[in-house]
């Protein structure tokens, strides 16, 4: 039975969880967006307590790894790799737009929506976004009661004070032999993509699509000419619904060299020169 520590910091929600055999146990969000710098040790430190548990009684901490905002994915890296290497354990990394479709899968099961694409859409100013592409595949042997947690941004935290065997749910198994969802299938890696007039034209007329995640509604206007079967949702990756993931990593031994881990940033940094000039 793994015990993960479950880091999100790529949106502007700063969310930590624990993962115990798969299920989420506990749960801490920050107060105020954007607030990575300040709020992800201590709310590793808050889910943690809760849970009556030291960094060290873990198996492993998981990282959500990007695309995302550049000073999240820093915070989020340097506070899990300084976890792993004060204690010895594990890195674990998760790729941000997987979570995001499974997150956003999720929904669709418990909703019975027939959509056939997820594509998710991670913020990048602007009219870009980093895109990538999933075919949800049909399985009548998975219900809604069996997918991983969803947690929505409005969620209020949801936090167990004691880790007890009779907590942890059969349903922590999904997912364990691969790194998505067994009802996902990734069909274009993430991108980014400049949005406009005809940006997925090519998928008007294959059916119901879901586009999630924190750029969809800014792009909902632009593209529901040409794909009037479209749904825009605005999932937000959290760390309670990264559980089930992270256990069918460390279940198949994926694990990172955390002195050469970085974060998935897409695309680099630019620094830019100011307008006002102090000196």
């Amino acid at each position: 039975m793994a015990k993960i520590i479950l880091i999100e910091t790529t949106a502007a929600d700063c969310t930590v969880a624990l993962g115990v055999d798969g299920v989420a146990v506990a749960f801490a969000k920050a107060d105020e967006p954007r607030s990575h710098a300040s709020m992800t040790a201590p709310l590793v430190a808050q889910v943690l307590a809760e849970a009556g548990l030291k960094a060290s009684d873990c198996d492993a901490v998981c990282l959500s790894k990007g695309p995302g905002s550049y000073t999240g994915l820093r915070v989020g890296s340097s506070t899990a790799k300084g976890l792993c290497f004060g204690t010895s354990l594990p890195l674990i990394a998760l790729d941000t737009s997987t979570l995001i479709a499974t997150q956003a899968l999720t929904r669709l099961l418990a909703d019975h929506a027939p959509f056939n694409r997820i594509i998710t859409m991670i913020d990048a100013r602007r009219m870009e976004v980093y895109a990538s592409t999933f075919e949800v595949l049909a399985s009548p042997s998975v219900t809604p009661d069996e997918a991983p947690p969803v947690i929505s941004s409005e969620a209020p935290p949801v936090i167990s004070s004691e880790v007890e065997e009779s907590k942890i749910s059969p349903r922590a198994t999904l997912g364990r032999n691969d790194s998505s969802h067994p009802l996902l299938r990734q069909l274009t890696p993430v991108a980014p993509v400049v949005v406009g007039e005809g940006t997925f034209g090519e998928l008007a007329g294959e059916g119901p699509v879901l586009f999630a995640g924190d750029g969809a509604l800014k792009c909902r206007e632009i593209l529901s000419a040409a794909l009037p079967d479209a749904t825009f949702a605005e999932v937000l990756p959290h760390a309670e619904a990264m559980a089930p993931l992270a256990e069918a990593a460390f279940a198949a031994s994926r694990f990172e060299d955390i002195a050469y881990f970085e974060p998935f940033y897409l695309k680099q940094f630019v620094a830019t020169t100011p307008r006002n000039k102090i000196f």
